[in-house]
């Protein structure tokens, strides 16, 4: 997936209102969240899941080489999705 500096904006911006951020991966796993870091040089983001299982972290820093979606969801109820 291309980090778009659209994406940037919208992350940096935005994210103390953004409630849910759901990334697809193309192996089929799909990590949801809260936004806990965002960082700009190199851009990073690091979700806090709302899903835990044994033995994982509850991080997750997003790997945006290898996630194929992205969808962001807004505390005011609007989604957005990113490819």
């Amino acid at each position: 997936m291309e980090i778009t500096n659209e994406l940037r904006i919208v992350i940096a911006n935005n994210y103390p209102i953004i409630e849910t951020v759901g990334v697809y991966y193309n192996d089929g796993v799909v990590v949801t969240g809260f936004i806990k870091e965002v960082k700009f040089m190199p851009f990073e983001v690091t979700l806090c899941k709302y899903k835990k299982y044994k033995g994982e972290n509850y991080n997750h820093l997003i790997d945006f080489n290898k996630a194929i979606k992205l969808k962001i969801l807004y505390c005011h109820g609007e989604n957005k999705k990113y490819k």
